[in-house]
């Protein structure tokens, strides 16, 4: 009788204790986001071009800035006057760049002289054949009223070559911005690193100035899509050209304590002149520096407010500065360092919160920056797993999700960003005191509830007899984690099969890398199919669900390639006109898009499943 109330009690003990476990994994429960491919607008077949006389107003004054910096960032910088000559009011300017700009642009931002951003986006038609944007202006634009603005393009397009003295650089671009307005007058400078020698550069204009680093053209009544090409040549061996080849930066935020923020980054020097330090802009207010790479501290740090300007007078940064001579290295030509920054944020000018809730609203570009280009960047902004996330108002979707370190992490992904690129998030969460404070002391008390159960009931059950069931097979472990971690591999290659692809249409790599890349995926892939075939063999072998399973993920391989392949044919008819409705491009995509999720988690469900033979 003892015995089968102690059995009774067990089996309550741990009922009980499924539930509760439960509804601890139930707070921790997310909205799965995804990337908003169907969003990105496509270019449109040239027959759609619309007349320039389509759009009113004129720009009055156009200065004009092609600037390579002294880290040999590439940008253009157009100051714009805008005025609405006509009799209707104007909330829009539009601005368009020639195809070898648009193989090259990585980046577009617009701005008042405030520094408040201003919304740009492609549009889906061109303008006299040129690829046409769209600046949304802050207010109604009535007749007779003029605005100003900046418009800022990045583009990676410099070809530069190093030899045993010098650092030779030649870059294209168009002389005055092309857009679809009269103008009265444009202003250009082209701008150099200190030191610089001019040694060719078209166009070679009767009035056009040239000084010290420096080339000035101008031009007085010039016509609407003016397009002008311009190269410039010169040689450097001072400038301290540099890019990052990775970076990850990761922000920890936290609704009682200061942010936490690390930025992993690693610098090639891709000039001629050694690079003796290295800087970061933050926000003004953090605090608690420091830099440390896989030998350890990393010393020489020392820190520098930014002055307010006009142009940035709602951004308030300073500038962390790492002297490599301190305990370092120089970093040479051609040489590579790898080191972490990691500093701490107070949240009170980017956190509202009460009544359970919290409202995030920031840049996750701006906590931290280099003022040079960055490749294969990854922003990981992370909540407390306690926390439920609502990401129907993010304003910028994140392209995957990540669980680690007890944070759920939104994760930014970028193929190459400039100095000044921006990405505005606004996240909702709520949280429960009770999950961040209690939860600890109840799995403690669980914990203690089930062992004292099971020990008791071992002890009163400790004489029952075993039921003889006869030879077990041991599960073939190693072989099931070889599969599982080269599976996943797989997997990770695919996805990043697919961000190519994205990138690819949205023109952020060029066609020579893009078809590189995808042949090293293509060979690395054939590689695994050829390590795995060993352990995929061994778990078929072995029957039962792991062969179930197996074959499962043959199935949903073959049907993710296939769905793939149709989202590429789909893309490339409507590029070409073959598919002329955007609402149905967007419907179908919309589908092959869902379609994919429901593969990838059904995927992520089976691996899982292996795993948890071992785990």
């Amino acid at each position: 009788m003892n015995r089968e109330r102690v059995r009774i009690s067990a089996v309550i003990a741990f009922a009980c204790t499924f539930i509760i476990m439960g509804s601890l994994i139930a707070t921790r429960s997310m909205q799965r986001v995804g990337n908003p491919g169907s969003s990105d607008l496509l270019q449109a077949p040239a027959s759609s071009d619309l007349p320039a006389t389509t759009f009113p107003g004129k720009a009055t004054h156009i200065q004009r800035v092609v600037a390579i910096d002294s880290f040999g960032t590439f940008y253009t910088k157009d100051t714009v006057t805008f005025k609405n000559d006509g009799t209707e009011p104007i909330q829009e300017y539009y601005f368009c760049l020639n195809q070898y700009q648009v193989n090259n642009l990585y980046d577009t931002i617009a701005k008042l002289k405030t520094g408040a951003h201003l919304q740009v986006e492609r549009i889906i038609y061109n303008l006299n054949g040129f690829n046409t944007w769209r600046v949304l202006l802050p207010n109604v634009l009535f007749p007779g009223e003029t605005i100003t603005f900046q418009v800022w393009q990045y583009f990676n397009a410099l070809d530069i070559t190093v030899d045993a003295e010098n650092a030779t650089v030649q870059f294209n671009s168009s002389t005055f911005a092309i857009i679809p307005y009269q103008t009265d007058l444009i202003e250009t400078a082209i701008k150099l690193p200190p030191s610089s020698v001019i040694q060719e550069y078209l166009p070679d204009f009767p009035g056009a100035e040239s000084g010290p680093n420096s080339l000035d053209f101008s031009s007085q009544l010039s016509a609407p899509f003016n397009n002008i090409e311009l190269y410039v040549k010169f040689i450097n061996n001072i400038a301290t050209f540099i890019e990052n080849e990775k970076s990850i930066k990761t922000i920890k935020v936290s609704t009682n304590h200061a942010w936490k923020v690390s930025d992993h980054v690693v610098v090639k020097n891709v000039g001629k002149a050694s690079i003796t330090t290295l800087t970061f802009t933050v926000p003004r207010e953090a605090t608690n520096f420091k830099a440390k790479d896989s030998i350890g501290i990393v010393n020489g740090l020392s820190v520098q407010e930014i002055e307010d300007t006009v142009e940035n007078e709602d951004v308030k940064t300073k500038n962390v500065t790492i002297n490599l001579k301190s305990n370092r290295y120089v970093i040479t030509s051609g040489k590579k360092l790898s080191l972490t920054l990691s500093f701490s944020l107070p949240a009170k000018d980017r956190m509202s919160n009460g009544a359970g809730q919290n409202i995030v609203l920031f840049d996750v570009y701006s906590i931290s920056r280099n003022p040079w280009i960055s490749r294969d960047t990854d922003v990981k902004v992370g909540f407390p797993q306690a926390n439920t996330i609502n990401t129907d108002d993010l304003l910028s979707m994140p392209d995957e999700m990540d669980f680690s370190d007890g944070f759920q992490y939104l994760v930014f992904k970028e193929s190459i960003m400039g100095p000044n690129s921006y990405k505005p998030i606004n996240v909702q969460y709520t949280y429960s005191n009770f999950q961040l404070q209690g939860r600890p002391l109840l799995l403690a008390l669980v914990f203690g509830v089930i062992t004292s159960f099971f020990i008791v009931s071992t002890r009163l059950l400790r004489s029952t007899t075993r039921e003889y069931v006869g030879p077990k097979r041991d599960i073939p472990i190693d072989e099931l984690r070889e599969f599982t971690s080269i599976f996943e591999e797989k997997v990770g290659l695919y996805l990043s099969i697919e961000r190519l692809n994205e990138d690819f249409g949205r023109r952020k790599i060029k066609k020579r890398e893009f078809i590189i890349k995808i042949k090293d995926f293509t060979k690395k892939l054939k590689t695994l199919d050829e390590e795995i075939a060993y352990s995929k063999k061994k778990l078929i072998d072995f029957g039962g669900r792991l062969k179930e399973i197996i074959e499962d993920l043959d199935v949903l391989e073959a049907e993710r390639q296939s769905v793939q392949e149709s989202l590429l044919r789909l893309e490339s008819q409507y590029k070409t006109g073959k598919i002329k409705s955007r609402i149905a491009f967007e419907r179908l995509y919309d589908k092959y898009a869902v379609r994919l999720k429901k593969i990838q988690t059904a995927i992520d469900s089976g691996v899982n499943e292996l795993k948890s033979y071992y785990i």
